[in-house]
């Protein structure tokens, strides 16, 4: 595979991971529902991934950033890129194997309702997780992988000191052709263009 492919399924990967992290925090994760006052009054209550596991939503922050860092960075900036993946991905996956059982208590402890209390998880601690994973390994594959690839290309960079404006986009025109024109406008005034040029003198005597 090349390093351009490569480069290129990485950042999609960095995309993917964003979406499926920053998704899944804008989800339920749990939801609980209970009846009080003898079952006349119904109450439910949500807890969202965001308040739940805000690490993950920094995760997929976080991903949006090292998705923008794989073309616009070079061998140094790869690297300590693909470390913040890692790291945060890790934290996420941490936060999300947790928070996935605690979502469940903070729910049940905001419903206010004392008799029957059906609390439901949802799938979206999984989704999370698989983002946080999906991170950890585009980090991984920066590091190792990011510092082979090619940067952006040179038309998009200053031109250097050395080159003048003026000569950019100038055509080299052969030098005999100046001469030439010299040549015949010297001709139509009436002039010899030879005057002045300085004839090769034989050194040899004997010749």
């Amino acid at each position: 595979m090349t390093g351009r492919r490569e480069a290129a399924l990485t950042f999609l990967g960095a995309l993917l991971a964003a979406v499926l992290l920053l998704w899944a925090v804008g989800e339920s994760w749990a939801s609980a529902r209970g009846s009080s006052a003898g079952g006349l009054l119904v109450l439910t209550r949500h807890v969202s991934g965001r308040s739940a596991a805000p690490v993950v939503a920094a995760a997929g922050i976080v991903a949006l950033a090292g998705a923008a860092a794989i073309p616009a960075t070079r061998r140094l900036g790869r690297i300590v890129a693909g470390v913040l993946l890692i790291c945060t991905g890790l934290a996420a996956v941490v936060e999300s194997m947790l928070r996935r059982a605690s979502a469940r208590d903070d729910v049940r402890r905001a419903l206010p309702a004392r008799d029957a209390v059906q609390v439901h998880g949802t799938p979206w601690p999984w989704v999370a997780l698989f983002g946080a994973v999906l991170l950890v390994v585009l980090g991984c594959v920066l590091v190792i992988r990011g510092p082979r690839w090619a940067a952006l290309s040179r038309r998009y960079e200053a031109p250097s000191a050395g080159v003048r404006p003026d000569a950019v986009g100038a055509v080299d025109e052969p030098a005999g052709s100046a001469t030439d024109a010299v040549t015949w406008d010297a001709l139509d005034r009436g002039e010899d263009p030879t005057e002045g040029v300085a004839t090769p003198v034989d050194s040899d005597p004997q010749r």
